[in-house]
């Protein structure tokens, strides 16, 4: 635009250099009617230049144009230039102090200040225009032209995005699409070029300056900013037929979205991006793309990187290496990470420590992988799981054997559960994962021995896994402690052979044993999915065998019942831990002929839960005389599904079934007559009944 304007200027110079050769000494007026002149992208309708011959070669001259249109500027009415005092001579003519008066609805003003000086005998024009009234701030304009070489300059202060933008987005000056709502520009543009032909050609160009507070988004809203402070400097190069662009971006908080959002730290200079590119027909190349973030006064993290991007209407990534420099893990995951694991398990974690790297990446895929950690914590705030003191020289290559890799911790949790130390050895070919030698993980006072691990298809859309492993007795109390549950005796040991990861599903092979309540309970297909995601889920089967029901009632506080007990809970399905689905019986098992007692405060809570009554030898008023009462048999059992619980006993009784089965005297029975009750209504009853202090169970 600055370029053309500064021809228009030129014609209008080029005709005062021949008034002022032309006018007698007598001649003090001199006008001409131009009438339209035109050039690419402009347009100047009846155009008039007037002139008042002084002494010497003082002059006072007036341009006008009924209409004129202007790249960026659009229709302008009653445009003039006027110029007292300007000079008219054969070697130079100025006008050091003009007056340009514009009227346009793009205008917030139509005056501003106006220069020009044109030389006759070289050709050379130089135009200026300051504080031009434009979108709430200002606007300099400045060209200059001499043997074909053109350059031009625009500088803004404080002009308002959102209102340039409705300027601008009918123009070729502002990019397809793009919405500014809000921000402040200062910046400096430059152009430079030369004049081919009667048509401007480009030769290098830079901008320069600061965007204060800017927010943005384009047509389809997924590239957008809020409240970017920006620093820029960027140049762009032309060698023959080459382009190169060397710019650096210094971004100093806000929020950035192309597809995902980042917010970018609020400090000075917190974020800075140089680059130097050469675009050619097919591709375009990155020489260097320099990644650097500060925090409190220090380098938080820097990151280097060249790439080669295939152009055309489907742009492709065709080569990339990137180096990570020490840096701190916490500036990466909070920053550049944690918007990408949005929703995944990983989407809030607090860390620490430090991380550096290298990947190597072509079209066909990553090629190498190095990264090492130092001193790294990870802590999931939804307190799923964290891992303390993490050390690691982890290494993968895509065509060949990789280094060995090596992953160490000091410690750990996995929920509530305590992971101690450990150290492991591993090897990485292609999409796979696996140990190079047997480890040692410490769970609580226990451990987990992995004799094989494997993982697959990493970075497909169905990746597994697999390992062997045996654990090792794990105390009952240290776990029920951990997870927050009655402290209970007994260990958790079993024997793993076989534990595979497929399509987000984690299943455990073979049997694992838990020997609690001088009994035993025993878990069969156990299948955990979405184990770190927000909603995990649980199914399993469980067989209890032969527990002490003394050391069970102790435990959660429900009334004394001596005897043994045995059942399974079938098709268990729990979500985010808490049943939704499963099949269970509890029952004296046959043949158990150990002593057989039940207090009073056992007798009530079981009538709670099975919404029944007593029958038996004796009346209600007599019960309050005994504390214990014999039974032959006990039991109860629930289908739960769609949030009802279909409850049963050990066998019918008249219009109910019987939870206990009286034996002996004083003989009592408990029959159970709500066939169907709500679960909730039910766990809500059974957190009743445990509420008293819990005993530990010896």
């Amino acid at each position: 635009m600055i370029a053309r304007a500064a021809l228009l200027a030129a014609a209008a110079a080029a005709i005062l250099a021949i008034a002022a050769a032309r006018a007698g000494p007598d001649t003090h007026r001199w006008s001409l009617d131009l009438g339209r002149l035109s050039g690419p992208g402009w347009q100047a309708d009846d155009v008039h230049l007037a002139v008042r011959f002084g002494r010497g070669e003082r002059a006072d001259l007036s341009l006008s144009a009924h209409r004129l249109h202007l790249p960026g500027l659009g229709e302008l009415r009653d445009a003039r230039l006027s110029c007292a005092g300007a000079t008219l001579g054969d070697r130079r003519i100025a006008c050091p102090h003009g007056t340009l008066e514009l009227h346009g609805a793009r205008l917030d003003r139509p005056t501003a200040r106006a220069s020009f000086a044109y030389r006759p005998g070289d050709g050379r024009l130089s135009v200026t225009v300051r504080d031009l009234a434009v979108a709430g701030g200002r606007v300099g304009l400045a060209a200059e032209y001499a043997g074909n070489d053109w350059q031009a300059q625009v500088v803004t202060r404080q002009v308002d995005a959102a209102r340039l933008a409705g300027l601008l987005e009918d123009t070729p000056w502002w990019p397809h699409g793009l919405n500014a709502s809000a921000g402040r520009l200062d910046l400096q543009a430059t152009l430079a070029g030369r004049l081919h032909r009667g048509e401007l050609t480009y030769r290098r160009a830079s901008l320069r300056g600061h965007i204060d507070k800017l927010a943005f988004s384009n047509a389809d809203g997924t590239d957008a900013g809020e409240d970017l402070d920006l620093d820029l400097d960027t140049r762009v190069h032309r060698a023959g037929t080459v382009w190169r662009l060397d710019g650096s971006l210094a971004a100093r908080g806000g929020t950035l979205c192309i597809d995902t959002c980042w917010t970018l730290p609020a400090a000075k200079t917190a974020v800075q991006l140089s680059a130097r590119l050469t675009p050619d027909a097919n591709d375009l190349n990155v020489q260097r793309l320099h990644l650097s973030q500060d925090a409190d006064g220090g380098r938080a993290l820097q990151a280097t990187a060249s790439l080669r991007l295939r152009l055309g209407r489907r742009p492709a990534l065709q080569a990339a290496h990137v180096r990570l420099a020490p840096s701190a893990l916490d500036a990466l995951y909070s920053t550049w990470l944690q918007p990408l694991l949005i929703g995944t398990a990983f989407d809030a974690l607090d860390t620490d420590g430090q991380i550096q790297g290298r990947i190597d990446y072509t079209a066909g895929g990553a090629q190498r992988v190095d990264l090492r950690t130092l001193d790294v914590n990870v802590d999931d705030r939804n307190r799923r799981f964290g891992l303390y003191g993490v050390n690691a020289r982890l290494h993968w290559r895509s065509g060949e054997h990789a280094p060995d890799s090596q992953l160490r911790w000091d410690g750990g949790h996995l929920y509530r559960v305590r992971l101690g130390p450990a150290e492991l050895a591993l090897a990485a070919h292609g999409r796979d994962l696996r140990l190079l030698r047997a480890a040692h993980l410490a769970i609580l006072d226990g451990a987990l021995d992995v004799d094989r691990f494997r993982l697959s298809a990493i970075g497909t859309a169905h990746p597994g896994s697999r390992f062997d492993a045996v654990l090792t007795p794990v105390s009952m109390a240290a776990l029920t402690h951990a997870l927050g549950w009655p402290i209970m005796s007994g260990q958790l040991s079993g024997v793993i052979p076989s534990v595979t990861y497929d399509d987000g599903a984690l299943r455990v092979g073979g049997v694992l044993l838990v020997r609690a309540f001088d009994g035993s309970l025993t878990l069969r297909g156990l299948r955990l999915e979405h184990l770190f995601g927000a909603v995990p889920q649980l199914y399993a089967n469980v067989d209890l065998n032969d527990l002490d029901l003394a050391s069970v009632t102790r435990t959660f506080s429900f009334g004394e019942i001596q005897g043994r007990l045995g059942g399974y809970v079938r098709e268990l399905h729990m979500v985010d831990w808490k049943p939704v689905a499963f099949d269970a019986r509890l029952a004296t098992p046959p043949g158990d002929d150990s002593r057989h007692r039940i207090s009073q405060k056992a007798v009530d809570n079981l009538t709670n839960l099975g919404g029944g009554g007593i029958t038996g030898a004796l009346s209600r008023s007599l019960l309050g005389m005994f504390k214990t009462f014999s039974y032959d048999r006990l039991g109860l059992s629930c289908r739960l599904h769609d949030g009802i619980c279909d409850m049963d006993g050990i066998a019918p009784a008249p219009q109910g079934y019987y939870i206990v089965r009286g034996g002996g005297l004083p003989r009592i029975d408990i029959i159970g007559y709500a066939h169907e009750v709500d679960w909730h209504e039910l766990v809500a009853r059974l957190a009743s009944i445990t509420a008293s202090t819990e005993p530990v169970v010896q």
